[in-house]
């Protein structure tokens, strides 16, 4: 395989984690490898512009992550965003990503951390991280990837009403 057809192969994503994780990256390597860039960039809520930060090439998909923690009282949020291949120390669990279709269409979803990333008790707390997947070029820096958890969410809080209606009508025929 000539390596023109690697790289056709291949996706764009964004490799990075917030800047604080850098401070702790000592216990975080237990579990994460180093992402190629440690900035408040990958916090950006909006699109990640790729002339401030340069992509990795992945023979998979992209992935965002992010979670809520709390240091001395205060709640921040950190971002984690790069390849599936090139996140973690071990993999992902492997059942969460075969349920979900991870390898096979965009979503985003909120897990439980010690779950998705295979954490004994005493390595993770019970918290939650939000992941969302995909598979075009820079899509772990666009801010639509993120509306996934609150569209869908949205969507059923606004049409859930109707959706009962229809089912129950459906049901009663």
């Amino acid at each position: 395989m000539s390596h023109s057809s690697t790289i056709a192969d291949t996706v764009k994503c964004y490799s990075c984690m917030s800047k604080f994780y850098e401070s702790v990256w000592p216990h975080l390597s237990r579990v994460y490898r180093r992402p190629r860039n440690f900035t408040d960039v990958c916090n950006n809520n909006d699109d990640i512009d790729p002339r401030y930060m340069t992509p990795v090439d992945c023979p998979s998909i992209c992935i965002k992550m992010w979670e809520e923690s709390s240091v001395g009282g205060m709640r921040i949020r950190g971002h984690i965003r790069g390849c599936f291949d090139d996140i973690l120390q071990r993999s992902f669990n492997k059942t969460i990503v075969q349920w979900y279709r991870w390898m096979h269409r965009d979503s985003c979803r909120q897990y439980k951390k010690r779950e998705l990333l295979q954490l004994s008790p005493h390595e993770a707390d019970d918290g939650y991280i939000n992941v969302c997947t995909c598979y075009a070029d820079y899509c772990n820096g666009s801010a639509n990837l993120s509306g996934g958890l609150k569209a869908n969410s949205d969507f059923l809080l606004r049409y859930w009403p109707s959706l009962l209606t229809l089912g129950y009508a459906f049901l009663i025929r």
